[in-house]
């Protein structure tokens, strides 16, 4: 082992220490934000060489790290989990206020859901019409994001090494 790996070790030690001191095993987003650190030391070692193939073609790193790049902004995304499929609802029925409402059984509570901006049956079933589109909405540009993470990660990943 010479002294640039141990050099290099140290300042991985002193690097990583942040990122293990505060992971957890019972939560995937511990993972993600693992993988976040790594791809985002990884994007810059790749900006900080310029090796192409020929005079014709783009540095072969900058199209690595553009593409780590691209996974790193979608797991951010993804870590931070504020798709917002919502925005508009809330400014058409209003900020929900959440209520425990008591029921016929005297064991049970119910969540009631009330927007200042439903006034009729007819709003509360066109909002919660108009909910369950945002939830679908929702939903599905969050797998959209998974799924282009995961699909950038089989098509580049064996091409990312210097």
């Amino acid at each position: 082992m010479s002294w640039h790996d141990i050099k290099q070790g140290i300042k991985n030690l002193i690097d990583w220490f942040p990122i293990v001191w505060k992971d957890r095993d019972w939560d995937y987003n511990f993972l993600l934000l693992l993988m976040r650190f790594k791809l985002k030391r990884m994007e810059k070692e790749f900006r900080s060489y310029n090796v192409t193939n020929n005079e014709l073609n783009p540095p072969i790193n900058k199209l690595s790290a553009d593409k780590i790049r691209e996974c790193v902004l979608l797991l951010d995304r993804i870590i931070e989990d504020k798709y917002t499929a919502f925005d508009k609802h809330d400014k058409k029925w209003g900020e929900p206020d959440f209520k425990f409402v008591n029921t016929d059984n005297p064991e049970l509570t119910e969540l009631k859901i009330v927007r200042p901006n439903v006034k009729t049956d007819e709003d509360e079933r066109q909002e919660r019409k108009e909910w369950s589109r945002c939830l679908k909405h929702e939903d599905a540009l969050k797998e959209q994001d998974w799924k282009r993470f995961y699909d950038n990660l089989i098509k580049y990943m064996k091409g990312w090494w210097d």
